[in-house]
């Protein structure tokens, strides 16, 4: 039997999860089993549906029970937990903050329109955009350039 507990602050279908999702892990309420309908639970516990239909939405999207268009919700096998609280602190490997003195200098600027076409392969793009630019920008021969 769920319990609530209306003082305490913790959202009512909060509470409905929690307790549920419990009793599915620890083997309370076996594979396959059919649980309590939205509004017989809600009747129960003197709650609104709402809180209930929200408690098995959780517990659905997470993967612990099924619903079951026309028949209710049963719930599902479980193998594990999959969001039991883990050690997340020794699976961590920290390494300090590098300072800027420790990181190498930069050879290029990247200063909008200073770039320098001697530091790239002759192959490279930025010395064919450097090469197409100086022919737009030259007149071509005979032409007035004014019409």
């Amino acid at each position: 039997m769920l319990k609530i507990e209306r003082g305490s602050g913790v959202p009512i279908y909060q509470q409905i999860y929690k307790q549920i999702k419990a009793d599915i892990l620890s083997g309370n309420l076996p594979d396959s089993f059919r649980i309590t309908s939205t509004r017989t639970l809600a009747k129960e516990l003197r709650v609104g549906r709402n809180s209930v239909e929200s408690a098995y939405e959780k517990l659905v999207l997470e993967g612990y029970i099924a619903a079951i268009p026309g028949s209710g919700y049963t719930v599902n096998r479980m193998e594990f937990d999959l969001y039991q609280e883990s050690p997340w602190k020794e699976r961590l490997t920290v390494e300090p903050a590098k300072r800027a003195c420790d990181l190498p200098m930069i050879q290029y600027s990247f200063q909008y329109g200073e770039l320098e076409s001697e530091s790239f392969p002759s192959e490279s793009p930025a010395n064919k955009s450097q090469e197409g630019n100086e022919k737009t920008l030259q007149k071509p021969e005979g032409e007035d350039i004014r019409k």
